[in-house]
């Protein structure tokens, strides 16, 4: 078959050989004898006749028509080399040359495999229309030699219209031209191999006959149409025929089959055909009695079918024969719903008993090898339960008495102690959130053996409908129970709970999450049968004819759904009563933590630094106590809610941690009125660890604010995802009835399986969802609202607005309790300044001023000077701690709040600023607006003005965090000498020297500390006012009064308020 093929191959391996050859071969002094070799060798290849491999080998190895190269020459090679050389060189190019050949055969006979499969489909289809075009023209030719037959008749009927001329001759002429059309007719149909000889044959026929007008397309259509309504016509003939001569034969049949079970299909199928000729004979008389003689029929087998069935479904578990039998011939009656109603009946009967032996609250342990039951239900009369007595919740003295009773019994009937049972009293709620699973476990295994069985029973196209009623049959007679069961755990209405309500709503959101697995894994169970549904595969032992299915896999799907449905709605009270359930829940929860934080500051009303060590520490575990609450509430409302009723969840939790942050705030407001209350002695005098325990008290503001932020966040993401699964459910929602509307039987609207995420929203959907809304409800606005920005101004909408502001209340609260301990020593030396002796004494002993530069400090301002550097070292143990400087400066925000009322008193003494204008007062304390107005030296440091101190300050944290406390403090400190000073009603000359060398002292100390801001320029500015002469003092007033800025009117009602206290008049 290669033949053809040969020189094309051959060619290109004289081709491979020929490039094989050395290339010095061909030298210009070997032209001719290599142009020889090349056209021979090739030649005798490609040579149909007379090749062998003798001549062959002979030509290749002719050294006269291959002489040997110059390279050879110089070798000095003798023929017998030169030939052996030769030899290996042909056999190499000839192995490759083979070689090549090889594959391209290999190749053209894939070519060919790949072709001739399409070729024969191809051959197949145009013989199919070549034959379908055979049998058209056919049908199309006997029904043009029919109408050319009746007109030629009619012709002749025209031209003899008497007939007289009619003889027995013409009539047998006549006959024999029809039986030879005929015969053309069934020749050209049933052969229709030798289409020009029955051309031939008909075109004979009728040059035979008298020759007639052609009919036309409409008339031959009219012919056809004529004769397939007698086609029609006869074949129902045909049909009532063969009814009308069955019938009284069947049904003289049927009594004799019905005497026996063993001919119950022999019945069905008589039944069967009776039901056939009915129909046939519809149009005959006496359709009602054959209508009543099927019906009794009917009804005779079904009364025989329904011992037969309930039989074989008691043996099921060992025979499947007998119960396919029983779903043929009900399918033959078409009777299938009656066959699986009963058979998803008695299906789940055990799983029922399973349920109703749970008894929760008593619980038996077996000893001495009795065997207990947990539960048993059955009394000891061996009577079972009745349904309004299965589930018995104890409270603690009804099982004390339950107890009591048993160990009695037990003791009447002489049973020996070794072999009496224990009574172990366990929670309830507990016990059935333990045992569910364990049910629902036995569910699923009924549900597996039934994967099996409904394929073998009822067929691929049937099983997934039957596992669903299966599913649901397990269900509905328990569902009332289950509501009894959930309401004894925690009932759904939250202001019905009661003493012997064990559980809580996360027993039941426990409850929840296991019946969403358990559906889960269901489906999946359910949607393996869709796959099996519809394919050619058969089990051993299966059904020979499957029914046909019922509902379309979407129906079923809808149906599945539906049963979900049902089977969750125990829960659907806790879902739309979620936010007074939660609420009714966190209260309890804050309840107790309240008992604990009140409990931390009310120890006793003299405090130690021990017991404010203990009270701080208590406080530090107790604060974040309620996030965990708050993030576990979280994950029930998305379980049980599925992001539904959103604002109200979040409102009910942001109240309860809105109350946990007051009762933090209310504790450090306790803890501070009991430290510097006038009975406790502890802020008196300066201790570091004093410092320490109040930063921490600002370092549990740290941790409220970081972990109510990062809640929010998370709330916020689940939020989002919730959004997303809400919608897509809607989405899917409207396709599903959509689908159903139009009829569709589309698979691809059947998911292979379902989330217990997916089942969750399904669940919260049919509960919290707007049904009768065809559109997405406002509920998804409503949930992208809480989770995007704010598109007014791109803020964040805060979801715990209350926590938040309460939770900025207790970070000032935390930061006023840091400045109370850090300033209450500085300010108490200070507050009694004004009354000391020494600002009213007489005439300075000194005669000249230098002799005033030996006026030393008075105490109370050296003890605030130390107090301010021994500060210093208390702050810096706390700002080495990294982790509790992260904590604590994200607390640090408007912290200069703390030290503004000292500036307010000195305000409202100096009448410099409105002291209720806290713009204003913020601007005073600052210092920045007066310096252009005040006298003496600027000694203050600006972080404008200090650029590298800045950067250096900048990459410090923790030094930015003793100077955010010292500028604080400094700034206090400095408001309340300023105030103390305005206080004093009259300063001597001697006075005026103490002071000067009191705010010196000042000045000097925070020059050292390098703190931005300080010191303040009223510090000098007083300073000066208090050296300078009465008369020049009198110039500077005078000088000042017609300036009007803010700044220049608070300088000069200072310099009035000096010149008063230094006696001097001011007009």
């Amino acid at each position: 078959g290669t033949s053809t093929r040969e020189p094309i191959i051959f060619n290109k391996t004289c081709d491979l050989y020929l490039e094989f050859l050395p290339i010095n071969y061909f030298s210009k002094t070997m032209t001719s004898s290599t142009t020889k070799s090349k056209d021979l060798l090739p030649s005798l290849l490609e040579s149909n006749e007379g090749f062998s491999v003798a001549t062959y080998l002979n030509a290749a190895l002719d050294l006269n028509d291959f002489p040997p190269s110059l390279e050879e020459d110089a070798a000095e090679e003798d023929d017998d080399e030169r030939l052996q050389r030769r030899m290996a060189e042909l056999a190499l190019q000839l192995q490759v040359q083979t070689q090549n050949c090889h594959d391209e055969i290999g190749r053209i006979g894939a070519e060919l495999r790949a072709v001739l499969p399409r070729c024969a489909a191809d051959l197949g289809r145009l013989g199919l229309g070549i034959d379908g075009m055979k049998e058209d023209a056919s049908s199309l030719l006997g029904s043009h030699l029919r109408s050319s037959l009746a007109n030629t008749t009619a012709s002749a009927n025209a031209t003899n219209p008497a007939g007289d001329h009619k003889s027995s001759d013409g009539e047998e002429s006549n006959n024999d031209e029809n039986a030879d059309i005929n015969s053309n007719i069934r020749n050209s149909t049933v052969g229709g191999d030798d289409l020009a000889a029955t051309k031939t044959t008909t075109e004979a026929s009728i040059t035979a006959t008298p020759t007639t007008p052609n009919m036309s397309p409409l008339e031959t259509l009219e012919t056809l149409s004529t004769l397939h309504a007698l086609r029609t016509n006869m074949t129902l003939t045909k049909s009532i025929l063969t009814a009308a001569a069955s019938w009284d034969t069947t049904m003289t049949s049927i009594p004799s089959l019905l005497t026996s079970t063993n001919t119950l299909t022999d019945a069905v199928s008589a039944l069967t055909t009776l039901e056939a000729g009915e129909k046939a004979l519809r149009g005959m008389p006496g359709r009602s009695e054959r209508t009543e003689a099927i019906a009794s029929i009917r009804n005779q087998i079904q009364i025989l079918l329904k011992p037969q069935l309930l039989h074989a479904l008691q043996k099921m578990e060992t025979r499947l024969g007998p119960l396919q039998s029983c779903v043929r011939m009900y399918a033959a009656l078409g009777k299938m719903e009656s066959l699986m109603e009963e058979y998803v009946k008695s299906r789940p009967a055990s799983i029922h008993r399973l349920w109703f032996e749970f008894k929760s609250g008593l619980k038996s342990i077996h000893r001495g090898g009795k065997n207990v039951a947990d539960g048993s239900d059955r009394d000891t009369d061996g009577t079972r339960k009745t349904a309004a007595d299965e589930l018995e919740f104890y409270t603690p003295g009804d099982q004390n008495n339950v107890s009591k009773d048993n160990q009695f019994d037990r003791s009447e009937d002489g049973v020996d102690s070794r072999f009496e049972e224990d009574l172990v009293m366990t929670d309830p709620a507990k016990e059935f959130v333990e045992w569910l699973p364990t049910w629902y476990e036995a569910v699923l295994l009924l549900l597996s053996e039934e994967r099996r069985k409904a394929l073998v029973v009822f067929g691929g196209e049937l099983a997934p409908e039957i596992i669903a009623k299966v599913l649901n049959e397990c269900f509905r007679p328990i569902m009332p129970s289950f509501r009894t069961r959930l309401t004894a755990i925690y009932p759904s209405d939250a202001d019905e709970r009661t003493l012997s309500s064990s559980g809580s709503i996360e027993s039941i959101c426990a409850t929840y999450e296991a019946t969403l697995q358990f559906l889960s894994v269901a489906y999946e169970q359910m949607v393996e049968y869709a796959g099996v549904s519809g394919t050619s595969k058969r089990t051993e032992g299966s059904v020979d004819h499957e029914p046909t299915r019922t509902k379309t896999p979407v129906q079923v799907y809808v149906m599945v759904r539906s049963i979900c449905v049902a089977i969750g709605s125990p829960f659907g009270p806790y879902q739309a009563n979620f936010a007074q359930l939660e609420k009714k829940h966190s209260e309890l929860a804050g309840r107790m933590v309240s008992r604990d934080i009140q409990d931390a500051v009310m120890s006793g009303r003299a405090m130690s630094l021990a017991s404010l060590q203990d009270s701080v520490e208590r406080l530090t575990g107790l604060a974040p106590f309620m996030f965990p609450l708050a993030q576990a509430a979280i994950s029930r409302f998305e379980s049980l809610c599925s992001g539904y009723w959103a604002p109200n969840a979040l409102s009910t939790i942001d109240s309860f941690l809105s109350q946990h942050v007051g009762e933090i705030s209310i504790a450090v407001d306790t803890l501070s009125a009991t430290l510097f209350s006038s009975q406790n002695d502890l802020t008196k005098t300066f201790d570091e660890q004093q410092v320490l325990c109040a930063l921490e008290v600002l370092k549990i503001a740290g941790v409220i604010r970081r972990d109510l932020g990062s809640f929010q966040g998370k709330t916020r993401d689940r939020l989002r995802v919730l959004t997303r699964r809400m919608s897509a459910t809607i989405d899917q929602e409207v396709t599903l009835m959509d689908a159903i509307m139009k009829g569709s039987r589309c698979t691809s609207l059947v998911p292979d399986s379902l989330s217990a995420v997916e089942i969750e929203a399904l669940l919260a959907k049919v509960v919290c969802g707007d049904t009768d809304d065809v559109t997405k409800p406002s509920e998804v606005s409503k949930l992208q609202s809480l989770a995007s920005t704010d598109p007014t101004n791109g803020d964040m909408i805060p979801l715990f607005p209350n926590s938040i502001d309460t939770t900025a209340r207790f970070v000032r609260i935390c930061q006023s309790f840091v400045f109370d301990v850090c300033s209450a020593v500085p300010l108490k030396h200070l507050n009694s300044m004004t009354a000391l002796p020494i600002w009213r004494e007489g005439h300075s002993m000194f005669t000249t001023t230098s002799d005033s530069y030996g006026t030393l400090p008075q105490p109370y301002i050296t003890q605030v000077g130390e107090h301010m550097l021994a500060l210093v070292q208390a702050l810096e143990p706390f700002a080495s701690n990294e982790d509790a400087l992260q904590l604590t400066n994200g607390v640090m925000d408007k912290i200069e709040h703390v030290s503004l009322q000292p500036w307010k008193e000195f305000a409202n003494i100096s009448n410099c600023v409105n002291s209720s204008d806290s713009e204003a007062i913020s601007l005073l304390a600052s210092g920045r607006d007066i310096r252009e107005h005040v006298l003496g030296k600027p000694l203050q440091i600006f972080e404008d003005e200090e650029d590298d101190c800045e950067n250096d300050d900048s990459n410090n944290v923790s030094a930015a965090f003793c100077n955010h406390w010292l500028d604080a403090i400094c700034s206090a400190v400095t408001g309340r000498l300023l105030e103390r000073t305005m206080q004093i009603q009259h300063i001597s000359r001697k006075g005026c020297e103490h002071l000067t060398a009191d705010y010196d002292y000042l000045i000097n100390v925070f020059s050292a500390l390098g703190v931005s801001g300080h010191p303040h320029p009223f510090l000098n500015h007083v300073v000066e006012l208090v050296k300078m002469d009465d008369e020049h003092l009198q110039a500077r007033i005078m000088a000042s009064e017609g300036i009007h800025s803010s700044a220049a009117t608070a300088v000069h009602n200072v310099d009035i308020r000096v010149a008063l206290m230094r006696g001097i008049k001011i007009s």
